[in-house]
C-alpha cells in the first residue's frame, strides 16, 4: 500500500504547502519514503505527492514521484501490475529502464498506449490493481484511473480552481482548499446498508474516482475441466507473492483463505506466517469457529499460525480506531482486520487475504 496525492492548480496560485500537507495526512500509507514534485507551465502547475511502502525494488531509484529518463513523463502510483516482468520485456524494445519496479513498467506502458488509451480505458482490464496519476509534459495529457475492481482507492474534488486527487478523503481535506459539507443523504443509505453509496462519500464535493469499465469478454475462465481453473488459481496466487519483502496470510479457516494456503503449500511454502482471530477462553461461546478451522488448516499445510485473542477489553481502543477511518462504515470485520494487521506488521510486510484480495501492512 502506498499513498498518492495530486493537485492541478488551474490558476497557478498555490505554493507547496497543500501537497506537503496531503502527504503528511496519509503518511501511514507509506512511511519509508515521502516526496513531492511540482511541474510548472505557463498558466498552471501540477503537484505530485507520494508516500511509499517498499515492496518491489527497495532501492531509492524506485521512489516516487517517478520520472522517465528524459523527464517527459511523470507518475504517482499505488498498486500492483500483474506480469510486469513480461510486459517489461516487450517495452524494453522501445524504452530504457533504470529500476526493477512494476511502477516504471506502468509509466512506460501508459506512454506507449497513451494516444488511444483515454477512449479505451477498458484495455487496462487485467493489467493489475492500481490507482495512478500520469502526465505527459509534451502533449499535456493527464490520465488518472482506478482498477476495474475498485480495489485501490482514489478520491476526487474539482472546481474552477483545482483538481485534487488522493488515496484518502483526509488527504483532500488536508489541503485546506475544500469545504467540509456533509452529504446528509448518505446518512439514510448508511443506516440501511452500513456504508455510503459506492459512487458517493459523506462529503458533498468529494467523490470516489469510478473504476475503469469492465469488459465482459475479459473473463476467460475454462468451464470444461476443473484442472484449467486450478491452473488459473495457482498462477493468480503465485503472482501475488512477488516482492522483495516477507509476506504472510490472513487465515480464517474458511474456504477462501484455506484455499490460498493450500496453493501456497503446493508451491513449496512451509512455515508461512498466518494470522487469525480467536476469542479468549472465558468468551469461547461468542464469535465464530474461525480459530478451530484455521488451526486445522495451519496444521495440515504447515503454516506458522499467529493468534490474536479478542475480548471486551479491546473496546477501549475502538474510539481511537474510528478516528482513523475516512468515513463511517458499520462492519466489525473492518476493526478485526486492523487488529490482524497490527500483529502481522511485527513479522511481514504484506499479506494475502481471501476476504479482501490482499492487504499491505502499514
Amino acid at each position: 500500500m502506498c499513498g498518492i496525492n495530486f493537485i492541478l492548480d488551474k490558476k497557478k496560485q498555490l505554493n507547496s504547502v497543500p501537497i506537503q500537507a496531503m502527504n503528511e495526512a496519509i503518511a501511514h500509507r507509506g512511511r519509508e519514503h515521502s516526496a513531492w514534485h511540482v511541474h510548472e507551465e505557463a498558466d498552471r502547475q501540477l503537484f505530485f505527492g507520494h508516500n511509499r511502502l517498499k515492496i518491489i525494488d527497495l532501492q531509492a531509484r524506485a521512489n516516487q514521484p517517478l520520472h522517465s529518463i528524459d523527464n517527459r513523463y511523470i507518475m504517482i502510483f499505488n498498486g500492483e501490475i500483474y506480469n510486469y516482468k513480461i510486459i517489461k520485456q516487450i517495452l524494453q524494445q522501445q524504452y530504457s529502464f533504470v529500476t526493477a519496479s512494476d511502477s516504471e513498467v506502468l509509466l512506460y506502458w501508459l506512454a506507449y498506449h497513451a494516444p488511444t488509451l483515454p477512449a479505451h480505458f477498458s484495455d487496462m482490464e487485467g493489467l493489475g490493481i492500481f490507482a495512478f496519476v500520469w502526465y505527459d509534459t509534451h502533449t499535456q495529457t493527464l490520465l488518472y484511473a482506478r482498477d476495474s475492481m475498485g480495489v485501490k482507492p482514489l478520491y476526487k474534488y474539482e472546481d474552477s480552481h483545482y483538481l485534487i486527487l488522493s488515496s484518502e478523503i483526509r488527504g483532500i481535506l488536508a489541503t485546506g482548499l475544500v469545504e467540509k459539507r456533509l452529504a446528509d443523504t448518505q446518512i439514510y443509505h448508511y443506516l440501511a446498508y452500513r456504508y455510503a453509496e459506492p459512487d458517493k462519500t459523506f462529503f458533498q464535493s468529494i467523490t470516489p474516482v469510478k473504476p475503469i469499465q469492465r469488459t465482459m469478454n475479459a473473463l476467460h475462465l475454462p468451464t470444461e475441466r476443473h484442472s484449467g481453473l486450478a491452473d488459473i488459481l495457482t498462477q493468480a496466487v503465485v503472482s501475488e507473492t512477488v516482492g522483495d519483502v516477507p509476506f504472510g496470510l490472513f487465515l480464517s479457516g474458511g474456504v477462501d483463505s484455506t484455499l490460498l494456503l493450500a496453493i501456497l503449500h503446493e508451491q513449496g511454502y512451509t512455515n508461512l506466517p498466518a494470522f487469525t482471530i480467536a476469542n479468549t477462553a472465558t468468551e469461547s461461546n461468542f464469535g465464530t469457529a474461525d480459530f478451530h478451522f484455521s488451526t486445522l488448516a495451519a496444521k495440515q499445510f504447515k503454516a506458522n499460525l499467529h493468534t490474536i485473542e479478542v475480548d471486551s477489553t479491546l473496546l477501549k481502543d475502538l474510539p481511537a480506531f474510528i478516528k482513523t477511518i475516512d468515513q463511517p462504515i458499520a462492519d466489525v470485520a473492518y476493526w478485526l482486520t486492523q487488529l490482524l494487521a497490527g500483529e502481522a506488521h511485527k513479522t511481514v510486510k504484506f499479506v494475502l487475504s481471501g476476504a479482501f484480495y490482499y492487504s499491505y501492512i502499514e
